[in-house]
């Protein structure tokens, strides 16, 4: 074997080392990955495959560099004698006394050219395998750079997966706090309405439909109604179709609150700027005291000729004492007008 063709040899066998060193350690890099993805699987399955093909090839330059090995002993062991069909080891050649010198170097020159020519042979075959390990070996190389791209840009990825989880499992806990917030409140809610006392009837006389038109008077008008929070859905916020004014409430507390139209709106803002006008012209000055008393049916005092009292009596004299009809009369009416001035304060 010449020095060129060992020379050629170590340069593959030191080449294929150092591929398997690498494919080793991609693919100790990829085991050590969790929760493996598809291009992941493929990855390490492509890399295992190219590593039994160098270590193959390493085996393979091996196998022939052991077997020129045994070329080499086994010629020496059996050199052919020009002319004949006879062979002689290499060590009985020279040994022996009985063949002549120049016969001796005849032998050995012949062998050697021999061989020269063998060697030729396999050098050139060797050099075309040597250009096609180096061409597998390139394109290996970019087969493996394309892969570290591709285990950044998914390990990149991961991460990125793994912080939208983070958020989302943060999001979904602070959620569960709000819903369990708000099913407090509206259990609070039940338990208020539940010990709270019915309202007292202010006017016994009021017919059901005159009742309900008056709580719906009561809702104060909305526009432009929209939640605050499109995905919470807890509170709203509307304007007051009076003022304009921006307002927000519990999505339980609604029905203090009804929808009108922009016209309404319109209406509604006008009737409230009269009335506050109207209220600065008839302000009572501050050092003027106001009294506001509770406002008694008419029909405690019935209107008559007598002021309320019966027209087949006489008017009593300011300076008579009443009488026990009189009297009671008079208490029955100071029991009435208390009730109803105990309602009215209600």
């Amino acid at each position: 074997m010449s020095v060129v063709e060992t020379e050629s040899r170590e340069v593959q066998i030191s080449n294929l080392k150092v591929q398997i060193e690498n494919y080793e350690n991609e693919l100790e890099l990829l085991n050590c990955e969790p929760n493996k993805n598809d291009a992941q699987l493929n990855a390490i399955s492509a890399i295992e495959t190219e590593l039994e093909t160098a270590k193959a090839k390493l085996a393979a330059i091996k196998g022939m560099e052991q077997a020129a090995e045994i070329e080499v002993q086994e010629s020496l062991e059996a050199l052919n004698i020009p002319g004949t069909d006879d062979v002689i080891s290499l060590a009985l050649l020279i040994n022996s006394d009985d063949i002549p010198l120049e016969d001796k170097i005849a032998v050995i020159k012949h062998h050697v050219q021999v061989k020269q020519v063998n060697a030729a042979v396999v050098n050139a075959s060797l050099r075309s395998q040597l250009l096609d390990v180096e061409k597998k070996n390139g394109n290996l190389e970019m087969q493996l750079a394309s892969k570290d791209d591709e285990i950044f840009k998914l390990t990149e990825e991961n991460d990125d997966l793994q912080r939208k989880l983070s958020n989302a499992a943060a999001q979904l806990e602070e959620e569960r706090g709000d819903k369990k917030r708000l099913g407090e409140e509206v259990e609070k809610l039940r338990e208020q309405l539940t010990k709270s006392s019915l309202p007292t009837q202010t006017d016994l006389n009021m017919s059901s439909a005159e009742l309900v038109q008056k709580v719906k008077d009561a809702q104060k008008p909305i526009i432009n109604l929209r939640w605050e929070d499109e995905i919470k859905h807890v509170y709203y916020l509307a304007e007051l179709a009076e003022t304009g004014e921006t307002v927000r409430f519990h999505y339980f507390n609604k029905g203090l609150y009804r929808e009108v139209t922009a016209e309404e709106a319109e209406t509604f803002r006008k009737e409230a700027e009269q009335a506050a006008a109207e209220s600065q012209n008839n302000a009572i000055p501050d050092n003027t005291l106001v009294t506001d008393y509770p406002e008694v049916p008419k029909d405690l005092f019935p209107e008559s000729a007598t002021d309320g009292v019966d027209e087949n009596q006489s008017i009593r004299e300011d300076d008579a004492p009443p009488t026990r009809a009189e009297f009671e009369a008079l208490s029955a009416e100071v029991a009435e007008i208390k009730r109803v001035i105990g309602i009215k304060a209600a």
